[in-house]
């Protein structure tokens, strides 16, 4: 089965959503139409988006200055076969 029930019952209540939405005002943009449950925009913007990370308080180049530092040998860059 490509879909189960739980996926089939949740595009039917976005379905059913889109038709309320459309039936209540026609003139509504298509783009103005919540789709999503409070439930389901609270999970989409808050839950799988909380992407916080702690990052130190430097700049790309400085932790590349430090990571030259530590390794002088290593490579740092490669690019169609060329190593720097």
């Amino acid at each position: 089965d490509l879909f189960d029930a739980g996926s089939i019952a949740g595009f039917a209540d976005r379905f059913a959503r889109i038709l309320d939405t459309v039936a209540t005002n026609s003139a509504v943009r298509v783009g103005d139409i919540d789709v999503l449950s409070e439930t389901e925009r609270e999970t989409v913007v808050s839950t799988w988006n909380d992407t916080a990370v702690d990052v130190p308080a430097t700049t790309l180049a400085a932790s590349f200055a430090a990571q030259v530092a530590r390794t002088p040998q290593e490579v740092a860059v490669v690019f169609e076969g060329a190593e720097l």
